[in-house]
């Protein structure tokens, strides 16, 4: 055995980096919770977002929650019933052209795409073309529940201020889109604000099919005021750490 003296070795030697270092608002530390792990808390960690959705008489999720309300599902445990007036926060809003419904194959998520090219190269049609695949709009909006409801812990809940909020992944129907996913674009668009500076109230009506004679129910949009500026500040600060680029 040889020994080495201590001069001729570096006491704190530098890993090399082939590139930048993350930027620190893509992480942040926590200390060691009672039973729980320490280490970087970020977007990977969380998996994909509960769905919120207005439940309906056919919904996959009808037998748990009685149908004209808004729920939460997240395939973990049991659904959780939100009422039938919701307020909300959206972080992100994402414009996408869906299949539409009952098109896509059994057991298999819809297809979507982000520009009309791409639909009409996948052989699908907007418009409603015969014999093609059709395509509606739709908007994915990532979103905080404001409130309290006694939800399962298997349920995202996300920090802002002094605040816990259930999160979650909204996305609209071909019917719902004309109401929300308009309205928000709308907004976005005439006021040039982000998602987050403003919190809207979503609701339930009632609506007939004249053909048929059935019923089912839409979702309504209620301008809810802007958030505050420490609210956007921690918003920001939020989605910067916790979501997906």
């Amino acid at each position: 055995m040889r020994t080495i003296e201590a001069k001729h070795a570096a006491p704190n030697p530098e890993p090399e980096q082939e590139g930048p270092a993350s930027p620190v608002a893509s992480l942040t530390l926590s200390p060691p919770t009672e039973g729980g792990i320490a280490g970087e808390v970020c977007a990977v960690d969380f998996g994909r977002p509960p769905r919120l959705s207005l439940v309906a008489a056919t919904s996959a999720i009808a037998g748990e929650i009685t149908p004209g309300q808004w729920a939460l599902s997240n395939g973990l445990g049991p659904s959780v019933a939100l009422g039938i007036k919701i307020e909300i926060i959206p972080l992100t809003c994402a414009r996408w052209w869906l299949m539409d419904f009952g098109q896509a194959e059994a057991g298999t998520l819809p297809v979507r795409f982000k520009t009309e090219k791409e639909v009409i190269d996948y052989g699908g049609t907007t418009n409603g073309e015969p014999g093609k695949v059709t395509f509606s709009r739709s908007m994915e909006i990532r979103l905080l529940i404001v409130g309290s409801y006694a939800a399962p812990e298997t349920y995202l809940r996300l920090p802002a201020g002094r605040h816990q909020y259930l999160a979650a992944l909204y996305e609209p129907s071909r019917t719902a889109y004309r109401i929300v996913g308009v309205g928000l674009n709308l907004t976005l668009l005439n006021s040039n604000e982000k998602p987050w500076q403003r919190k809207w109230k979503l609701g339930v009506a009632t609506q007939k099919n004249k053909a048929l004679g059935t019923t089912f129910f839409v979702p309504t949009l209620e301008n809810s005021g802007t958030t505050t500026a420490a609210e956007q500040a921690e918003l920001v600060r939020l989605i910067e750490r916790q979501l997906p680029s």
